[in-house]
């Protein structure tokens, strides 16, 4: 448990998440040319882009002693270490990520207090080490480049077929994403067009990754139709107000609840605002947010037997075979209840996001192509990730996969 925050330090954090708040669009516009910069292949210039993020925060918020500081400025500097990563230059993006941990070590207040997680942390980042591992990936994925293909081939579908037959036989279809929302995405609008077949095939409910604590801003939308700014802007928890306010203010993720909405489903929040910076990565060391998430969705399937939910949520708590180092997903929670879940994950090519070698073996796929886990054996068995996130998991942690064309 956390220690109590001093009336001071809480005062001083209350602060300077303000000036967070007010000044962070240059911050956020910034990451956004950044990230068109690496597609094009500009490396040099993301990354002075990079570079000036990580500048702005350190000068600006140093002093502010809660989470979403260094959970933004460690954002930046993973950004620019993949770069740096792209451009052979292991021992610069090695010094990026170390100071990260140092700086959460300095700055964590007592807040971070599990020194097992930070050390662990630092062995998973070490770059000498990732390097080996991402070659090894390379090698494995070239290794099952033929038996990849023909499996993607043999027995990729429709999705949208299957999910609504998938939907049909299940009380809750997890469909992950990958938190893209600048309107590029084509797996939002899939799960867009899907939202009315899946009413027609029993859905009631979309679950969705907003604090439980802020139906109202739901509940107003499902009403009218819109997002109710003076609602949104009463929030009085720092980590709610800026969970949510990025979550309402996404194209893409707006496009899924207004298809919702006109389906007739009822949109209901079931994420802990508590919760979501636990850790040094955005709660991915805690168990609080999937556990807050699978018990509310729980409660509502318990209470009405005829309940059944789309749950649209970030992919990795979509998972529902997870690794036994870390622990357990939403998804894998519910199943284990003894809800019948279904679990789908989106592999859509982002801009300097995932560099996974699937990617370069899909030139054939000029469609969206589900392909279940359970048929592609060898696909199941490769890894999801090609990254520096410490906890990627196979693709057989989810039973579907859509692959999306590369653009």
């Amino acid at each position: 448990m956390q220690p109590p925050i001093p009336d001071k330090v809480s005062g001083e954090a209350s602060s300077a998440v303000g000036r967070f708040i007010q000044e962070s669009p240059e911050f956020c516009r910034n990451n956004d040319r950044a990230a068109k910069l690496v597609e094009q292949q500009k490396y040099e210039q993301a990354e002075r882009l990079y570079r000036s993020n990580v500048s702005y925060q350190t000068s600006k918020y140093r002093d502010m002693p809660t989470e979403p500081n260094l959970e933004k400025l460690n954002e930046s500097r993973k950004n620019l270490a993949h770069v740096l990563m792209s451009q052979s230059e292991f021992s610069e993006a090695d010094q990026l990520l170390r100071q990260s941990f140092a700086d959460l070590e300095a700055q964590s207040m007592g807040l971070l207090r599990d020194e097992d997680v930070l050390e662990l942390g630092k062995n998973w980042f070490n770059v000498e080490n990732e390097r080996a591992k991402l070659e090894q990936v390379d090698k494995l994925f070239a290794k099952h480049a033929t038996a990849v293909r023909r499996e993607i081939g043999r027995y990729g579908t429709d999705p949208k077929s299957w999910l609504v037959a998938a939907m049909e036989k299940n009380r809750v279809l997890t469909i992950g994403e990958g938190h893209v929302y600048a309107g590029t995405s084509g797996h939002h609008e899939l799960g867009r067009s899907l939202m009315g077949a899946l009413k027609d095939a029993g859905a009631t409910h979309l679950a969705v990754e907003l604090p439980f604590s802020r139906q109202d801003l739901l509940d107003h939308f499902s009403r009218t139709g819109s997002v109710d700014e003076s609602l949104l802007k009463s929030s009085k928890v720092t980590n709610e107000y800026i969970s949510t306010r990025k979550f309402l203010q996404s194209p893409d993720l707006m496009n899924v609840l207004t298809a919702a909405r006109e389906a007739g489903l009822k949109i209901v929040a079931v994420d802990d605002a508590n919760s979501i910076n636990v850790g040094p990565y955005n709660g991915v060391f805690g168990t609080g947010r999937d556990n807050t998430m699978a018990a509310n969705i729980a409660n509502i399937l318990t209470s009405d037997p005829k309940s059944k939910f789309v749950y649209w949520v970030g992919a990795i708590h979509a998972e529902v075979a997870v690794d036994k180092r870390d622990h357990e997903r939403a998804s894998q929670i519910l199943r284990k209840q003894g809800f019948d879940v279904c679990s789908v994950l989106p592999k859509e090519k982002q801009p300097g996001r995932d560099n996974n070698p699937l990617f370069a073996l899909i030139d054939d796929v000029k469609q969206p192509t589900l392909v279940p886990m359970n048929k592609a054996r060898t696909l199941s068995r490769l890894p999801e990730l090609k990254t520096l996130f410490p906890i990627t998991q196979n693709f057989g942690a989810w039973d579907a996969v859509i692959i999306y064309p590369t653009k």
